[in-house]
């Protein structure tokens, strides 16, 4: 729920109401049951913080292969609203010589079922992150209020894999490289919900972190968007690089696999 509206809050937009799909294995199993119930609450106590009343949605049960079910599965569809079109923000880098920002707080530990813990450790185990509800609403403001100013150049949300892929996915679309200081592993990696890097213009910059401060939202400057190379200060990797990485693994995986078949 929380990375759904922060998703609508990154555009600059308001989130309002939410749908949903709850995907599970076979309820008559205890644990599952347990895993289904959990997740009803976790919306429930997240819809009334948020305030987004939820529209409509469905369940799915006895998703399981072997007997062993899926992971539980909550999809959200989350509406928000734009106060104008002028005021929408997109993920992408523009400008070279733009601040790169991150918003919100960062815990280094945040590690639980990630996407570095699966890749790196093969692992998916470990006590999620912890969110901070009230510190997930003052990022959305924070957003909706800078958005509406037109202080944005870029907004992209944190989520799966940490600010080292949030930062690949901006360079990417926007096809501009950027360089950041060395913040070491654990920073690049962190899952930490309620944060957002976003992009302005330097002389911007000021009013971004005065506004930051007034909604008690961390903000700390990383480096500048520019040049040809995905710089995380220490290590490097060329935007081209980058760019056929992620455009290119799923017509090279089709292609190999249809080949073998």
């Amino acid at each position: 729920m929380a990375e759904a509206a922060r998703n609508v809050a990154a555009t600059g937009a308001r989130p309002l109401a939410v749908t949903n799909c709850l995907n599970f294995g076979n309820p008559e199993k205890p644990e599952v049951m347990w895993q289904f119930s959990e997740v009803v609450r976790g919306l429930r106590d997240a819809c009334l913080a948020l305030e987004t009343p939820v529209t409509g949605g469905n369940v799915s049960f006895y998703n399981e292969t072997n007997d062993r079910p899926i992971y539980p599965t909550p999809v959200i569809g989350m509406l928000g609203v734009l106060d104008s079109p002028q005021s929408n923000v997109g993920l992408a880098f523009r400008d070279d010589g733009d601040l790169i920002v991150l918003l919100g707080t960062t815990s280094p530990d945040d590690f639980g079922g990630s996407e570095y813990a699966k890749v790196v450790n093969a692992t998916i185990a470990g006590p999620p992150p912890a969110l901070d509800i009230d510190a997930e609403k003052a990022v959305h403001a924070l957003l909706h209020e800078a958005a509406a100013e037109r202080l944005l150049r870029s907004s992209h949300d944190l989520s799966s894999g940490g600010l080292a892929i949030t930062l690949a996915e901006s360079a990417i679309a926007g096809r501009r490289g950027f360089r950041i200081e060395a913040l070491g592993y654990r920073a690049l990696f962190s899952e930490t919900p309620g944060r957002c890097v976003v992009s302005v213009a330097a002389a911007e910059r000021d009013r971004l972190f005065e506004l930051a401060a007034r909604h008690d939202v961390a903000a700390v400057g990383l480096g500048s968007v520019g040049g040809t190379n995905l710089d995380f200060g220490d290590c490097l990797v060329s935007l081209e690089e980058a760019v056929d990485a992620f455009e290119g693994v799923l017509p090279r995986t089709l292609s190999t696999s249809m080949a073998t078949s």
